[in-house]
């Protein structure tokens, strides 16, 4: 039998739980962007992964991987993973992703000249 207090622990788990997805999702990234830019890409890699995995739809977990991508030397996997992200925008919100997205992946001649068209 529910209670009168059901709904409102529903919402606040699933507010808690939003929390703690947004707040690994920002570890993760901190932890990404700190390796990068101690010019450890190859370490930064899984918790570039991992923020992603964590929030899809996030532009600036999607921008770490893409330049751990690129550091690495390893432009058609920058490429797959702006290719699926751009789709998750525009079939999830409508959206295109933002111009510095974009330009990452255009600074990966010859593999992203002419593939994107900045916005």
């Amino acid at each position: 039998m529910a209670g009168p207090l059901c709904g409102f622990m529903d919402d606040r788990v699933i507010d808690l739980r939003d929390r703690l997805r947004t707040l690994t999702a920002q570890a993760l990234q901190s932890a990404a962007a700190r390796l990068l830019a101690l010019g450890r890409p190859a370490e930064a890699l899984p918790y570039g992964l991992a923020a992603v995995q964590t929030e899809p739809w996030s532009e600036s977990a999607n921008r770490i991987l893409l330049e751990i991508h690129a550091r690495r030397g390893d432009p058609s996997s920058a490429l797959r993973q702006y290719e699926k992200f751009s789709g998750i925008l525009l079939r999830e919100l409508g959206v295109p992703p933002a111009p510095d997205i974009v330009a990452v992946i255009q600074q990966l001649s010859p593999f992203g000249a002419g593939r994107v068209k900045a916005v």
